[in-house]
């Protein structure tokens, strides 16, 4: 947690009590997440929320609230550092990287799950970065998509950004994929091209999500780098 901040619980399950202690002027939270408390919210503070999914980028996002906030000239000189550092961030990854094609796997607790071009993971890798995605990820709809391990083929990519969550059921599921011929056969495992990552900050598509997994990607690529090659 970053520091001089107080843990208010999640936009699900709220800590009330710590939210009155906090008397803030304004509560920020995300719509979609805050429906069944936002009537209890809206008597401790006013509430501007931000919208989980939609047509706003992080970008416009970020904007709309330093507006909301009347600290847009933060937000700029955020957008701006954001670019100064994707500039030299990009330029390094890419020479790594080079023409290699590119995907994220989740392991959860009972499905493996394929990102494809939108939102936090494809908006870094392919847009910002101009990582080539392998073949297929563009059909996918906007989201996670489930797939069997026997299609996992279909999508050889030479990098795989892979993680795995924490629960009993997802580390078996893994354990299971790690010792399965048919993962063991992908071009990325053969040639230790398996970048361990975390849910977070990466799937947070948020301005300081996005600042945070930018700076992770820098060495991410890297042989024998933290949360570079896997296995």
């Amino acid at each position: 947690m970053l520091s001089g901040t107080v843990n208010l619980g999640s936009s699900q399950e709220p800590n009330l009590e710590a939210l009155v202690d906090a008397a803030p002027d304004l509560i920020i939270g995300q719509d979609e997440l805050m429906k069944g408390s936002r009537e209890t919210i809206e008597k401790i503070a006013p509430l501007y929320t931000v919208p989980v999914f939609g047509e706003l980028s992080w970008r416009d996002q970020l904007v709309k609230l330093g507006e909301e906030l009347g600290r847009s000239q933060e937000a700029a000189a955020f957008l701006g550092e954001y670019d100064a550092k994707l500039a030299a961030i990009k330029e390094k990854v890419q020479q790594t990287v080079g023409e290699g094609t590119v995907m994220v796997l989740r392991v959860m607790p009972k499905e493996l799950r394929l990102y494809g071009l939108d939102r936090s993971y494809g908006s870094l890798l392919y847009q910002d970065l101009g990582l080539k995605p392998v073949a297929g990820l563009e059909k996918l709809a906007e989201g996670p998509e489930a797939i069997s391990r026997e299609l996992l083929p279909s999508y050889d990519a030479d990098h795989i950004l892979l993680e795995v969550a924490s629960s009993d059921d997802a580390q078996q599921l893994y354990r299971e994929l790690n010792e399965s011929a048919i993962w063991n056969g992908m071009k990325a495992v053969k040639a230790g091209n398996i970048h361990m990552i975390e849910q977070q900050p990466w799937l947070d598509y948020s301005a300081m999500g996005m600042m945070k997994s930018l700076e992770l990607a820098e060495t991410l690529f890297e042989k024998g780098s933290a949360g570079g090659a896997g296995q």
